[in-house]
């Protein structure tokens, strides 16, 4: 029920659960510092205000800068190897030249075959003789 008192103010009235009185009490715990007599008004408006606020971005993308065109971001992409004056390089040699290491350039993985001796891998690959 909302009755006016004045041509400003309001006379609030519901029927709450105990999980919302609980709520109102820790708001105002919390607000303490701020609102020295804990104003159950202040405190409903400011987290109505919240709420209203939060609502408008999600429903209507209130303070969402709109996404730029995939092609307007083409050049200007730092993932991209190309850049904004390529020359007749292709994608593949744009690419930094490290980012590829070949098999033989990389350090060997510790328990893999490639850490096994010679001779290990002879007596690996011989088979017993019948």
């Amino acid at each position: 029920m909302v009755r006016p008192l004045s041509e400003e103010t309001y006379k609030v009235q519901f029927t709450a659960s105990r999980a919302l009185r609980d709520k109102l009490k820790r708001a105002q715990d919390l607000l303490r510092h701020q609102l020295g007599d804990g104003d159950l008004a202040e405190i409903v408006e400011r987290g109505l205000n919240l709420l209203i606020e939060k609502v408008e971005k999600e429903r209507f993308a209130v303070g969402h800068k709109p996404r730029k065109a995939v092609e307007d971001c083409a050049g200007n992409s730092r993932n991209s190897p190309l850049t904004s004056g390529a020359s007749s390089t292709s994608a593949t040699e744009a690419v930094a030249p490290y980012s590829r290491r070949k098999a033989a350039d990389a350090p060997p993985r510790v328990g893999s075959s490639s850490t096994t001796s010679m001779a290990g891998r002879e007596r690996m690959s011989t088979r017993p003789t019948e």
